[in-house]
């Protein structure tokens, strides 16, 4: 006994026989006369019918494609192939340019180009200038005049020892409106045309009431090798006049004054 599946309604007799007129108990249909039936696959009567009716012959289906068909097909896999290649490379170009321009826009700018905020300009120097000398006051605090001077020389016949000197007396005019109790500064030999011969520091203790004067004797001594010394001693009196640069004065009712150099 075996199974047969009707190639009609698909029933499954489990109940065939295998006889050349058997039909099927569901549609009466003979399974030799509609193309046989489908055996179950597993049972060994199966393999004694013929699914395909006698005399009928199984043709494979033969799938023809159109070669105009096949030839537009190929040509668009070349063109896409192709346009997609050139699409790459567009975008790659289109990435670069970006990229060096993105490159470029943030280079630092030249220095010369840098705002002023950041770099703030140094201020130009102005060329040093020489002062120019201050021309004495035309009514000085304490005027000097000098009143004369010589030349003594060195004694070694007496007790004691006399050194060689350059004596001088000079009066000093206290043109303020108050008394001077003393004062000091520098007191300067020129010639006749202001150059100094020689200055010399002094200090005066010689009180001198507003609008007077006084006489001061002083010396200096002399030294030989001193170049200015041996100057001073060559002028006559004529020749030289002095100035007086006062420093400090010290009035008598306890004021001071200061006078700019």
């Amino acid at each position: 006994m075996a199974e047969i599946v009707c190639p009609k309604c698909h029933y499954v007799n489990t109940a065939a026989t295998g006889v050349a007129m058997e039909e099927c108990p569901k549609c009466g249909v003979i399974y030799s006369k509609v193309g046989g039936s489908a055996p179950l696959q597993g049972s060994r009567e199966s393999q004694q019918y013929s699914p395909a009716a006698p005399g009928a012959t199984t043709q494979a289906r033969e799938v023809r494609i159109p070669l105009s068909l096949l030839v537009a097909c190929t040509v668009c896999l070349v063109v896409g192939f192709v346009a997609g290649r050139e699409q790459m490379r567009y975008q790659i170009a289109t990435s670069l340019a970006s990229a060096f321009s993105n490159l470029s826009d943030h280079r630092s700018p030249a220095p010369e180009a840098r705002p002023s905020a950041t770099t703030p300009p140094v201020p130009a120097l102005a060329p040093p200038t020489t002062p120019e000398p201050q021309a004495a006051p035309e009514h000085p605090a304490i005027a000097a005049t000098l009143i004369s001077k010589s030349f003594r020389n060195q004694d070694f016949s007496g007790a004691n020892y006399v050194k060689a000197a350059i004596t001088f007396s000079v009066e000093f005019q206290n043109d303020t409106e108050k008394d001077i109790r003393a004062f000091d500064g520098v007191l300067s030999f020129n010639d006749l045309l202001g150059n100094r011969v020689l200055g010399s520091k002094l200090t005066i203790s010689d009180p001198i009431r507003a609008g007077k004067t006084i006489k001061w004797d002083g010396e200096l001594n002399y030294n030989e090798f001193i170049s200015e010394h041996s100057k001073l001693r060559g002028y006559s009196i004529k020749d030289l006049k002095v100035v007086l640069q006062p420093h400090k004065i010290l009035f008598a009712d306890g004021t001071e004054q200061l006078v700019q150099q």
